[in-house]
């Protein structure tokens, strides 16, 4: 028993949402017991609860349902299985269970009882009425009569999308009335015009296209009768936008937003551990938005939308992590080798992973950078360097520090001759229907790649769509410079420092590119270049010394501790970052190459984060491959078999593995 103080006040829900018992005839509160009169299939099935509130606070009580039971009503005459069958005299009314007889006949004469068959869940019940006796006498010829319509479907019926409904309407008359049905602001759908003449309109699977006016009309030759009623479409409520598993900063701010569909319009409330979260210090609830201001580590946790309305309750569930992170270089390590070009600017970025966010700063050498006409460091970390030249040639540091540690990362700017348009296009007169070459020449550094791009009336040509018209001509030499068969180039290189120079030859006009490699030099080596042309007479003078540095290999370990768990119909899959070796390119990324084990179409996913979601079901085993990718390539794969919905990989596969997957 409980003891409650002071004036104590009742209210009831349903389905989480609160009654208006004074704003609803059909709703009265008697000692605190809700009586709803008239009940209807339509609009009161659901969940109900008490709630008792006075001074010291407000307790609910457990759930009560309501359900209606799915009634059948018959009819039979004298005894089973002589059962009445509905046509144009007959009519059983599913709402009532009344049985309506027109123009009735001596024929009809019998002892008629109802047979009502209840279902609910699993359990049928039935039950028979009383016997009824109709004596029926003949009295001489029927006058007849206009229709009078007996049986009336509501002026509002209300129902649930995706549920069927049925509306009745039978009238007595001589003749016998036809009926009819029409939807009066619209055209009745094609899914119910079977039924559109007769005494029962079914329409299945209702939809908010289903409402409106709908009119019966009964007709004779001696007159018509018409009843009209409207049907209202509700509906449960249906996720548009949900919350999704989040990592946050500690002191960073939170915002949480979810949307649901449904008629009425459903309601929100925020859970936390289960527990009802309001607007109070930190948490700022607004219906189906929630904002945590300056996260602390405690508030890490499960939260749930709730979306609400009379006729059902969704949840949205997703967890919080709030981290508190030192700052990391290791997935985001500054870029370590900067090209830019002499007399442009350069952004080099500075993006640790850590929480709080750090504080950060630059320097060259042992040189602090700070903010000037050509130097300038951003808020979110990134360094931009203004007009640059060969001075700002060197190495470049940026410093993280927060309240949990420090770190630091390096990279090397290499100021690189800016490209110039040596030869632009000119004005050119052509008769129509003549071809037309339009020349554009550049000068550039011998490092860099060089893209022409052509616009007309600054709109870009597409190649690939008007490759009919227009055409790419390569040219990397100009042709006035281009003299006499055989024609080449030689490279000259070597390594700062030493005085050996080694040469190559490339043959072709049309030639731009050379690849040195020894897996003996060290990424990031500077080498002096020179380059000159020739042909079968003889060897034109070298080009100015260029200094080009070399590439980083690809990152050489595969990734590690690989796990996976099943995430309804997905599979999420997580391993360790790779971090590179120092003559190693940083990671910027994953491949994951998949395939299910008894199809043979190989599917990739490249992403920037150490985990991945695929399709999954519990019965099918998948063949996947990860490897880590950076400027200097792919490295080396982990390959691991998913057949089941959670695991951890740390066995090595057979040979063949590779073959499916390659």
């Amino acid at each position: 028993m409980v003891s409650l103080l002071g004036r104590l006040t009742q209210r009831w829900k349903v389905n989480g949402t609160d009654i208006n018992i004074e704003g609803d005839s059909r709703y009265s509160l008697i000692g605190g017991n809700l009586v709803i009169s008239n009940p209807t299939r339509s609009k009161d099935p659901g969940s109900y609860q008490c709630l008792a509130t006075n001074s010291i606070g407000t307790i609910i009580s457990r759930e009560a349902f309501l359900r209606f039971g799915s009634p059948t009503y018959r009819w039979f005459i004298n005894e089973i299985p002589n059962f009445v069958m509905p046509d144009d005299r007959y009519f059983i009314s599913q709402v009532t269970g009344n049985l309506y007889i027109a123009k009735v006949k001596t024929s009809d004469t019998g002892i008629y009882s109802c047979y009502l068959t209840s279902h609910i869940d699993y359990a049928t019940t039935s039950v028979f009425s009383k016997a009824i006796p109709l004596n029926v006498q003949f009295v001489g010829e029927t006058g007849m009569h206009s229709p009078r319509i007996r049986v009336k479907f509501p002026s509002e019926t209300y129902a649930l999308a995706g549920q069927s409904l049925n509306l009745e309407c039978f009238a007595f008359g001589n003749p016998v009335p036809t009926i009819k049905w029409r939807k009066l602001d619209g055209s009745l759908p094609s899914k119910i015009l079977e039924s559109i003449n007769k005494p029962t309109l079914h329409i299945p699977d209702v939809q908010f296209e289903d409402e409106g006016v709908y009119e019966c009309e009964a007709e004779n030759s001696r007159g018509k009768d018409s009843t009209q009623g409207r049907i209202i479409i509700h509906a449960q409520p249906e996720w548009l936008q949900i919350i999704s598993d989040t990592e946050a900063d500690v002191g960073s701010n939170l915002d949480w937003k979810c949307a649901a569909a449904g008629k009425p319009r459903p309601t929100c409330r925020w859970l936390r551990n289960g527990q009802l979260l309001t607007s109070k210090n930190r948490f700022v609830v607004n219906n189906c938005a929630l904002r945590i201001l300056k996260l602390i580590k405690d508030d890490s946790g499960m939260y749930q939308c709730v979306a609400e309305n009379k006729h059902g309750t969704i949840y949205a569930n997703a967890e919080l992590k709030v981290q508190e992170l030192a700052p990391d270089f290791q997935s985001k390590p500054v870029k370590r080798l900067i090209p830019a070009a002499r007399g442009g600017e350069v952004l080099i970025e500075c993006k640790p992973r850590a929480a709080p966010q750090p504080n950060i700063f630059w320097t060259k050498g042992t040189e602090i950078l700070s903010n000037n006409t050509r130097t300038t460091v951003f808020a979110n970390g990134t360094l931009r360097i203004r007009n640059i030249s060969r001075m700002d040639e060197g190495k470049y540091t940026c410093f993280a520090e927060n309240s949990k540690g420090k770190a630091n990362s390096t990279g090397t700017v290499s100021v690189r001759d800016a490209t110039k348009i040596t030869l632009a296009p000119s004005n050119a007169d052509i008769n129509l229907g003549e071809d037309v070459v339009l020349q554009c020449h550049a000068s550039h550094d011998p490092t860099m790649d060089l893209t022409f791009t052509w616009s007309v009336n600054d709109s870009p040509v597409d190649f690939d769509l008007m490759g009919e018209h227009f055409h790419r001509v390569s040219m990397p030499v100009p042709r006035e410079y281009q003299n006499g068969d055989g024609f080449g180039y030689i490279i000259t290189f070597r390594k700062e420092g030493t005085r050996e120079w080694k040469n190559a030859k490339v043959l072709g006009a049309d030639s731009s590119r050379y690849v040195y490699r020894n897996d003996t030099i060290a990424s990031y080596s500077r080498f002096e270049v020179k380059v000159k042309a020739f042909n079968n007479k003889g060897q034109g003078p070298y080009s100015q010394p260029a200094i080009v540095y070399s590439a980083e290999e690809a990152p050489n370990r595969p990734p590690g501790k690989i796990s996976w768990r099943s995430v309804g119909s997905w599979v999420k899959i997580k391993w360790d970052h790779v971090k590179a070796f120092e003559n190693e390119s940083a990671v910027d990324g994953y491949k994951v190459l998949y395939k299910a084990e008894d199809q043979s179409e190989i599917k990739m996913i490249e992403t920037s984060k150490n985990s991945v979601q695929i399709p999954f079901t519990n019965d099918m085993s998948y063949l996947v491959m990860i490897r880590a990718s950076g400027e200097g390539g792919d490295g080396a794969a982990a390959k691991i078999r998913i057949s089941k919905s959670s695991g951890q990989h740390d066995s090595v596969l057979s040979p063949s593995f590779d073959r499916d997957l390659n």
